[in-house]
C-alpha cells in the first residue's frame, strides 16, 4: 500500500520508511523553497494553541499519512482512555 492509496486504508510501515528516509535526506531550506505556504500548510490553531511544525523535517503528505495512521489505530480513543483513567 503506498501513500496514494485510498484515505481511509492503512499506511503500512513501507509507507512511513519511504517518507522517512526522502524527508531525511531533504534539506529544510529545500522544503521551504518548493513550498513557499510551507508555515500555513503546516501551522495549526487549536484552543489557545497554535501549533507550527512547518520548521521540522516533514511534508503535507507524510503529515497525511501519520494522521491516517493514527485514525486507523483509534489514537483519540486511546488518549481519551489514558486521561480517564
Amino acid at each position: 500500500m503506498h501513500a496514494e492509496s485510498d484515505a481511509g486504508e492503512m499506511p503500512d510501515a513501507a509507507d512511513l520508511h519511504g517518507a522517512a528516509r526522502r524527508l531525511r535526506a531533504t534539506a529544510l531550506l529545500d522544503l521551504f523553497a518548493r513550498d513557499p505556504a510551507r508555515v500555513q500548510a503546516l501551522s495549526f490553531a487549536w484552543n489557545d494553541w497554535r501549533i507550527d511544525i512547518a520548521k521540522e523535517r516533514i511534508d503535507p503528505a507524510t503529515l497525511a499519512l501519520l494522521l491516517r495512521a493514527a485514525e486507523n489505530a483509534n489514537l483519540g480513543h486511546w488518549i481519551a482512555a489514558l486521561f480517564a483513567g
